[in-house]
């Protein structure tokens, strides 16, 4: 179970399969349950893993797309 915050939202990480970082965002529960479809910079979400406490998200994708919506 995630704990999101007093503002409902919760930290995650984006990283590659390769172990770079490609952002820190901040999502709330519908970012999580649906796939992004105002973008065309698709991530492949490979794994989902929680925190100790599962206050926070880290996301592996594998995608060469950049990250950020302006490329």
């Amino acid at each position: 179970m995630i704990y999101f915050d007093q503002y409902e939202i919760v930290p995650a990480i984006i990283q590659n399969i390769n172990g770079l970082v490609k952002g820190l965002c901040y999502m709330k529960k519908q970012s999580i349950e649906q796939t992004c479809q105002t973008s065309d910079h698709l991530q492949y979400v490979i794994k989902i893993s929680l925190d100790c406490d599962s206050d926070s998200i880290l996301i592996i994708v594998d995608s060469k797309n950049p990250f950020c919506h302006t490329g």
